[in-house]
């Protein structure tokens, strides 16, 4: 087993951490679109930015919510 050293370990957790961020980004815009048909692109861009808690508080607002506005309004 090769050796890895502390930066890559960092880096390594790192690139796993995008990549579930990235996951449950697309997961939730096809939940999304589902629902409430094609997503515009300024919304997209805001669910690609988002983190992974703001993306857990939007997943379960679908379930409810009306609008797509409604689940991304953050007030």
């Amino acid at each position: 087993m090769p050796y890895v050293t502390g930066i890559e370990r960092i880096a390594l957790k790192k690139g796993m951490q995008q990549g579930m961020q990235k996951g449950e980004a697309q997961l939730f815009s096809r939940l999304l679109a589902l629902k409430f048909g094609p997503i515009p692109e300024d919304k997209q861009r805001l669910i690609e930015s988002a983190g992974s808690q703001q993306l857990r508080q939007w997943s379960e607002r679908i379930l409810t919510a009306q609008s797509m506005d409604e689940v991304l309004n953050d007030s």
